[in-house]
């Protein structure tokens, strides 16, 4: 079975340009960047693409080279086929891809948008300090995550960088950025009835992707497993999806579907019976030296190590073995219960954001407006002078079990707790040879990267995790039309059980 390849909303955020462009008869010209777009068919003038300028400044056509700027900020790296930022290849412009994305701290206008708007909508109003924002400047400084600086080395000073950086006197406020950070990850994002409702939706979707087509303007079908490999899908897959399903009364094959989206409505989510919290930060000692309180602690946080370092499947795996073995009525089935892991921090995991940070000393305030060579340089702030303001720990992470059917509310609490008292007795004997890593079925290979992308929100908890809904897979088949839109193109497999052929446009 072939791996399938992570999705995200980025990357779907820069389909949507492509699409924009060929909807106005334009297209991105890799061969020749520092010219208009390319005219592909009938539409407006690619010249007429460009930035106005006031009166007595000639206005700027914006070419090729532009709008892979406008897609690097977006996906905040480079672009797949390119190692390095080609959109703004001069070192004293670098921060300008920082701004919607940033790319060493994780501080940038889209958190600042989302964090207020959401803690607006779901807690009460509260607004970001503004006079933080107002106080950013630009300043050169050392970067905290080398492998992060895409672009080219300064000659004189090689490993520093133009960055967006803030004075020395917004330290705590920087720090309740971070800190709101975590609270909307607790509180909203990664909280368990989100986390229910979530599942369910999936759920719903998956039941339906066999049946239901999402039609385009033109009148192409695809199931919805694939809605994102085209914009003109992608966009019908709003909220209405779930009413049609609803609405589907005479389509016997979408029962299933439609009975969850009424569970939906009516707010009977899954319950969430198993909400484990996990310690996988504490250093452990010789065990051996250990006894008493102490090594019951160790053992603990040994055991609680194991279960981290183990994918969803195998703890569904393990829940079932021991269900299985158990002398209860109440017996556990594969489909009877969802396991997720969360993982919420500060910004970069289990260390201190703040370390990434950059500050300038305000008596540098003079250098700030001059030439890009005398700016000033930016460090990294005194932790000790801020005590007050960090935190003791940094992430939470824990392991979750929701039940599709509260009868099982039991025996998941039941299946959980015997097999984490089975790995207790294990670690204490020594042997926790029945719970080394085995292969994923579903994946060939690959195992979820829990710390591939700290600055991402924790994305890693929406990728394809192995305890999502399985679907058939199966690839594109070969086109025999030239002129027949290239979906494979994008290496994507078929995840849908409904073969597909797509249309010229």
């Amino acid at each position: 079975m072939r791996t399938i390849p992570h999705w995200s909303h980025e990357q779907s955020s820069l389909l949507f340009i492509d699409s924009m462009l060929e909807e106005l008869g334009l297209k991105i010209d890799l061969n020749n960047l520092d010219k208009p777009l390319r005219q592909i068919n009938s539409g407006i003038d690619a010249n007429s693409m460009r930035v106005f300028r006031p009166l007595a400044v000639e206005d700027g056509v914006l070419t090729s080279r532009d709008f892979l700027f406008i897609k690097e900020c977006i996906l905040g790296g480079p672009l797949e086929g390119f190692d390095y930022f080609v959109g703004r290849q001069d070192k004293k412009l670098e921060w300008l891809y920082d701004i919607v994305s940033n790319r060493h701290n994780g501080l940038d206008v889209d958190k600042i948008d989302y964090f207020a708007r959401d803690h607006t909508r779901a807690i009460g109003k509260r607004g970001i300090d503004m006079k933080m924002i107002n106080d950013a400047r630009i300043a050169k400084g050392f970067i905290s995550r080398p492998e992060k600086g895409q672009t080219r080395i300064m000659k004189d000073e090689p490993e520093m960088h133009y960055m967006i950086c803030y004075p020395d006197k917004h330290v705590a406020e920087v720090m309740k950025f971070f800190q709101l950070r975590h609270y909307l990850h607790h509180h909203v994002y990664q909280h368990k009835t989100n986390l229910a409702v979530e599942n369910m939706i999936c759920d719903i979707l998956c039941y339906a992707d066999p049946y239901l087509r999402v039609k385009s303007i033109d009148g192409e079908e695809f199931p919805i497993s694939r809605a994102y490999l085209k914009s003109d899908f992608l966009v019908r897959l709003d909220d209405t999806i779930l009413t049609l399903i609803v609405h589907s009364i005479g389509d016997s094959r979408l029962a299933e579907a439609r009975k969850l989206c009424q569970r939906l409505r009516r707010h009977d989510f899954y319950k969430c019976p198993v909400n484990q919290p996990l310690t996988i930060d504490l250093p452990i000692d010789d065990i051996d030296d250990l006894e008493g309180a102490e090594l019951k602690r160790a053992q603990e946080v040994q055991r609680d190590i194991i279960i981290w370092d183990m994918s969803e499947t195998e703890i569904e795996k393990a829940m079932l073995d021991q269900s299985k073995r158990s002398d209860v009525f109440e017996k556990l089935e594969a489909k009877d219960f969802i396991v997720k892991k969360y993982c919420y921090h500060h910004g970069a995991k289990s260390k201190n954001p703040m370390t990434r940070m950059r500050f300038f000393d305000k008596m540098s305030g003079e250098k700030l407006f001059g030439l890009a060579e005398q700016l000033p340089i930016s460090k990294e702030a005194d932790m000790s002078k801020y005590a007050s303001v960090i935190p003791h720990s940094f992430q939470n992470v824990g392991i979750r079990v929701l039940v599709r059917d509260d009868r099982k509310r039991d025996a998941a609490i039941l299946g959980f707790n015997t097999w984490m008292l089975h790995l207790e007795m294990e670690i204490k004997n020594g042997d926790t040879s029945s719970n080394k890593h085995v292969q994923s079925t579903i994946f060939d290979n690959e195992d979820v990267n829990i710390g591939d992308d700290e600055n991402n929100d924790d994305e890693w908890l929406r990728r394809g995790t192995e305890s999502h809904p399985a679907m058939l897979s199966q690839d594109f088949e070969d086109s025999e039309d030239e002129n027949e839109t290239d979906v494979t193109s994008m290496s994507q497999p078929d995840l849908s059980p409904i073969p597909v052929r797509t249309r010229s446009r």
